[in-house]
């Protein structure tokens, strides 16, 4: 039985972190013995439980990293813990999962010091992040070392590329996927799921639920729409926002919504592991994001055959075509953003279809069996 360890250096839970959960449970179900090693933070600790539940051994581990150096010798203390983590559970390859290429050096240095293959999935590669001519070299040499990066979007491989100036070909493509039971509902629990949340919400049976799930951060684009409400409003009186996630930003955008005089029409749900039903229960979801990997929101959406309006950021557009799948709109146009939305909300039966057709053409190439299936077969290959 082949031993896995699974790290992440992130401080809070968001798709990366729930990606790490899926291939580390499935692995644990292919008889690999799973090992995980993240943040003893107390924010982390009912993940910390899910993975223990799914028959994976968690190592509270000071990991964190908050991507603020880019060379060996400014952390030398995070390198050595890494090291001594890997040498204690002594794993035959590291899954490494990542939200951007500034994070991850010290556990990728201290697996190469160790002698252990290690996968590094990027979940997030962002154009505007500056890689130091130091920093590229560490990474080809520790490509030496049997490492394996792994991008979630054929957008991201590119910008790795550049970015490590590495060949394309060199980095493997693994899109994300979900599993569409636990997303599509039947007609009867969609009802049920429309008059609980407008029940709990206190808002009419035939309340409009627009539903925007992300981290509350600059990234995910929440600012954006805000001034948009009150135009949506003025035409949809019934319209009432849903915001899953937490994340630093929510004062700001609380302030923001008092500004605009939109305050009581948006509810802030803080992290939920209801999704599914929430999905099932709205109208719509909104996406304004900035910038992405492959983000799982819009992946589970198609699964719930709920339909979406986002934005052409990163790889959103190599997932869906505009007007055929989901309503794409320019990122940080708030105009943009506010037509589309409106348009949706007047052409309900329009949504609906371009909903089926997601469902029935792209969501195929993102199931969680793929993404899985890949990522296994990618351990495999390089831990023998």
């Amino acid at each position: 039985m082949k031993k896995l360890l699974v790290l992440f250096t992130s401080p809070i839970r968001g798709g990366a972190e729930n990606y790490a959960l899926t291939v580390a449970s499935a692995a644990a179900e292919s008889d690999w013995n799973a090992h995980v090693a993240f943040s003893g933070r107390p924010e982390l600790q009912e993940l910390a439980r899910e993975f223990s539940q799914a028959g994976v051994t968690y190592h509270p581990a000071n990991i964190v990293d908050v991507g603020s150096y880019e060379t060996i010798d400014s952390n030398w203390s995070r390198i050595l813990s890494a090291w001594t983590l890997i040498r204690a559970i002594s794993p035959d390859v590291i899954l490494l999962v990542l939200c951007g290429i500034q994070y991850g050096l010290s556990p990728m240095i201290a697996s190469a010091l160790a002698g252990v293959p290690i996968c590094v999935v990027y979940q997030l590669v962002r154009e505007d992040t500056h890689m130091r001519l130091g920093s590229q070299r560490i990474r080809k040499l520790l490509r030496l070392r049997r490492q394996t990066y792994v991008a979630v979007s054929k957008a991201n491989q590119r910008i790795l590329s550049q970015k490590f100036d590495l060949d394309c070909s060199s980095i493997h493509v693994v899109a994300n996927g979900v599993s569409t039971s636990r997303f599509l509902k039947t007609a009867i629990e969609r009802v049920r799921m429309r008059e609980r949340i407008r029940e709990e919400l206190g808002v009419p049976i035939d309340s409009k639920i627009l539903l925007t799930i992300g981290r509350l951060a600059e990234q995910k684009g929440h600012d954006v729409l805000i001034p948009a409400i009150p135009h949506i409003l003025a035409r949809h009186s019934n319209t009432h926002f849903l915001w899953a996630g937490e994340g630093p930003t929510r004062k700001m955008l609380e302030a923001a919504l008092t500004t605009y005089g939109v305050r009581k029409y948006v509810t802030f749900l803080g992290w939920t592991r209801d999704i599914p039903d929430l999905m099932a229960g709205s109208d719509i979801l909104i996406h304004p994001t900035r910038f992405e990997g492959q983000p799982f929101s819009l992946i589970e959406a198609m699964a719930a055959k709920l339909p979406i309006v986002t934005t052409n950021a990163s790889g959103i557009g190599e997932v869906f075509t505009d007007h055929k799948h989901a309503l794409i709109c320019e990122v940080d146009d708030i105009r943009d953003i506010r037509q589309n939305v409106l348009w949706a909300l007047d052409n309900p039966c329009a949504m609906e279809e371009l909903a089926e057709n997601a469902f029935r053409d792209r969501l195929p190439e993102y199931t969680e069996e793929q993404m899985v299936k890949k990522t296994l077969q990618i351990l495999t290959s390089i831990s023998s």
